[in-house]
């Protein structure tokens, strides 16, 4: 006599096959790429700053230091109309001339200290940039 088996156990089914690995990351190149962009536009946004605040604080004190400086000038209205300004010194009036001279100074070392911050703003940011990115980045493989 045959012997009859019961019913086959069922299998359970096969596991889902795992996902492909992701390629790994290479997390400092990665946030160093990600971060300079805006570190950069950043940077370019400041010094653009710098510039436009040089320009503006140059002609301002030239124009407040001619206007107090001819009022003591023999010659009030031959002063001020001397064709010095804050980017001509070469006027040969010494009022005028001494005023675009000592304003391009103040002005100037205001002017590279802007542009020096904005330039260690720049490592400051990709600095916090990067450390944000990194606490964030996983390294996969």
């Amino acid at each position: 006599m045959e012997q009859q088996l019961g019913p086959s156990p069922l299998l359970p089914p096969p596991p889902p096959p795992s996902p492909a690995p992701s390629p790994a990351v290479n997390c400092p190149l990665y946030c160093s790429t990600q971060c300079t962009p805006v570190c950069q536009a950043r940077e370019t946004a400041g010094m653009a700053q710098c510039q436009a605040d040089f320009v503006r604080n140059g002609k301002g004190c030239y124009d407040s230091c001619s206007n107090s400086t001819c009022n003591q000038s023999p010659d009030k209205t031959a002063c001020l109309n001397s064709g010095c300004s804050y980017d001509n010194c070469t006027c040969g009036n010494t009022y005028t001339s001494s005023c675009c001279s000592w304003c391009r100074q103040a002005v100037g070392t205001t002017y590279s200290n802007c542009l020096n911050s904005c330039n260690k703003g720049f490592g400051y940011c990709m600095m916090d940039c990067i450390g944000n990115c990194q606490k964030n980045c996983t390294i996969q493989g």
